[in-house]
């Protein structure tokens, strides 16, 4: 039923061809399947096909004349009639029953018949409409026109293929536009590189993408033969072609044009949808599915092909293009060597200024041999390999655009305008380093360690600072060989010392050390010498003789007993002297200086020990007393006067 006239279908026809007036048009129309209503979506057209239905029904009743005189007149004559009925008045002015004379029912193919026939009319029309306008001078309204009426034929065109094929829209075959896109541009550009990944996975994508046309071409071909089974139906039913109105006449239309419209458009259809080239394209595929699932072969072999193919053309043109880059970039590098060593060239320069040439030149070797073998590449007509080389210097470029900032950092620090120098002394976790050579790698030496020079990268010295080092400044505090003491009163030889560990041999155990833990230390090396400091205390009875004689006493008494070791060569005494230090609580103290010669660092606890036994020789032989420790009590005057009242009462004191 059309919305908004509440008459069925065949009634509607019905009325049209009884009443000669103009069919109308509905530009947009839906159509289901069981039954086959039809759906207007242009409201205000429908309003004006009611009212203009309602105005002709209304004029029709009113026109038609009573026959007089008969009582009980039959029905005048057998022209068509609307399906409201047709009230005759009788003579008498009394009512008769009515009487309803219905016209035969339409088929559904006869409805969607009579439906195409409405849309074709109207294509001609615009047709019509769309000559005449593009014959006039062009304006702003025309093309507007033209613009709106071709719009309205396409949908038209949409609207007859939909209704004569009984297909939804997404099951018709549709138009491709061609558009500009920039990934189209890039897929030619890459087109070598996804041709060689295609070729390596073409079996098994080829197999599912055959399955998959196979599958489509089934609904194709089953859609294909409903579609002509509704088009062959329209085409075997009779001419129903609608009246045309004096207004269609006006503008060329006539039941031979719109027949012939129609009939041409259903043919049109009928070889569009055409299901035995589908049946001939799926046979085929079948046919090469089953070929290609026949000569099957092991991925072994797939392999193996694929690598002898590759190193057959690819890799030989991999090996020329890789030969021109490494023997360019050794070419260029040699050249630059035999200028800045053997002819000196570069030696007029400061050091800063040389490492920027030699950087410059660094960087035009290295653009210039890429594309040397890119050129080559070129020449060789390999696409592939020219493709993927781009590609990866491009993605080099790409990720390498957040990296810049650090790269001038460590440009700075190459060229040595940055806090870091070549040549200066640098303290890197807690252990000073000579900084021997600044470039991609810092090279860092420390004469005083075992395996003393390591490279790291040039941005871990980002935030240092170095310092031009001083002439005759050690780098370390020792070295293997030499005894040391820490700062913990731990005493030994030195086993190893590298820039990771020191192993000290300690009263024959091994204690190892980190490094920098081992710096922190304080390490006192006692290889080139040390000196003996002991404190040795006598008793107060001498305090008249203790500023001199007895200072005397003992320095004579120590150089008598050491004298072998004073007078050797090298002597192991250098130097003895002793002097008074100071008064303690409990006696006057004197100060021994040992001066004892590095090569018996090994006995420092010797020495210590054996001076000690001389000095309490020299006091036995003396006659000098050591004093004991004493400790002096002092009481409250008042509490000694408690007690001695308490003891004169007889009272105990807890």
């Amino acid at each position: 039923m059309f919305a908004g006239t509440g008459l069925p279908l065949s009634e509607q026809v019905s009325n049209f061809r009884a009443s000669h007036f103009k069919p109308f048009f509905v530009r947009e129309l839906t159509l289901s399947f069981h039954p086959f209503p039809l759906k207007a979506q242009n409201l205000p057209f429908i309003a004006i096909v009611s009212l203009l239905l309602f105005t002709f029904n209304a004029s029709w009743v009113l026109g038609q004349e009573a026959p007089k005189n008969i009582k009980d007149a039959p029905v005048e004559s057998k022209k068509d009639e609307k399906k409201n009925g047709d009230a005759k008045k009788s003579e008498n002015g009394k009512e008769e029953k009515k009487e309803e004379v219905k016209e035969p029912e339409l088929t559904p193919l006869q409805k969607l018949q009579f439906q195409l026939f409405q849309v074709t009319k109207r294509s001609v029309l615009i047709r019509q409409d769309l000559v005449e306008l593009r014959k006039k001078p062009s304006t702003k309204e025309n093309d507007d026109r033209i613009i709106e009426l071709q719009l309205e034929l396409d949908s038209l065109n949409r609207n007859f293929e939909s209704l004569a094929t009984q297909l939804h829209e997404e099951q018709r075959p549709k138009t491709k536009e061609e558009e500009f896109s920039w990934t189209q541009e890039l897929q030619e550009i890459t087109q070598p590189i996804l041709q060689a990944i295609r070729e390596v996975t073409s079996r098994p994508r080829r197999i599912e993408t055959l399955k998959a046309k196979i599958e489509s071409l089934k609904v194709k071909i089953k859609n294909y033969e409903s579609a002509r089974k509704n088009l062959k139906s329209l085409q075997e039913l009779e001419n129903g072609v609608p009246d045309v109105i004096e207004e269609d006449k006006a503008k060329d239309i006539t039941k031979k044009t719109l027949s012939k419209t129609f009939h041409s458009n259903l043919d049109t259809l009928y070889d569009k949808y055409n299901p035995e080239i589908l049946t001939v394209e799926l046979e085929e595929t079948l046919r090469k599915l089953i070929k290609i699932q026949q000569a099957d072969r092991s991925v072994f072999g797939i392999v193996a092909e694929a690598m002898a193919e590759f190193f057959q053309v690819r890799g030989r043109n991999f090996g020329i293009g890789l030969a021109t880059f490494v023997g360019l970039w050794w070419v260029l590098n040699y050249i630059f060597v035999f200028l800045n060593e053997k002819t000196n060239l570069f030696s007029v320069f400061k050091r800063p200024i040389r490492k920027i040439i030699k950087t410059a030149f660094s960087i035009f070797a290295l653009g210039f041999s890429i594309m040397a073998s890119l050129l080559t590449l070129y020449l060789l007509n390999d696409w592939l390999l020219l493709s993927m080389v781009i590609m990866i210097l491009i993605a080099i470029g790409w990720t390498s655009r957040n990296l810049l900032p650090k790269f001038f950092r460590e440009l700075r620090l190459i060229l040595n305008l940055s806090t870091v120098r070549e040549g200066e002394r640098l303290f890197w976790k807690g252990v000073p380093w000579l900084i021997k050579e600044l470039g991609v790698y810092a090279t860092l030496m420390n004469p005083r360690l075992e395996g003393g020079t390591f490279k790291l990268p040039v941005g871990e010295l980002f935030g240092q600072h170095s310092r031009p080092f001083v002439k005759g400044e050690p780098w370390f505090p020792c070295q293997p060989g030499d005894y040391v003491i820490l700062s913990d009163d731990t005493f030994g030889k030195v086993l190893s010392q590298t820039p990771e560990q020191v192993i000290l041999e300690s009263f024959g155990s091994r204690k190892f050390y980190m490094t920098p833990e081992f710096l922190t230390l304080k390490p006192r090396n006692l290889t080139d010498g040390y000196l003996l400091v002991i404190v040795f205390g006598l008793d107060y009875g001498i305090q008249s003789r203790i500023s001199k004689e007895i200072p005397a006493i003992f320095e004579e008494g120590l150089r008598n007993r050491y004298q072998n070791e004073m007078e050797s060569v090298p002597p192991v005494i250098e130097t003895l002297k002793v002097q008074f230090d100071s008064a303690a609580a409990s006696s006057l103290n004197i100060k021994i200086f040992v001066k004892v010669n590095g090569k018996n660092a090994g006995e420092y606890y010797y020495y210590n020990r054996l001076t000690n036994a001389y000095l309490v020789d020299i006091c036995n032989e003396h006659g000098l007393t050591i004093p004991f420790t004493q400790l002096t009590l002092s009481l409250d005057p008042d509490l000694m006067e408690e007690k001695s009242l308490g003891k004169q009462l007889g009272l105990q004191q807890p």
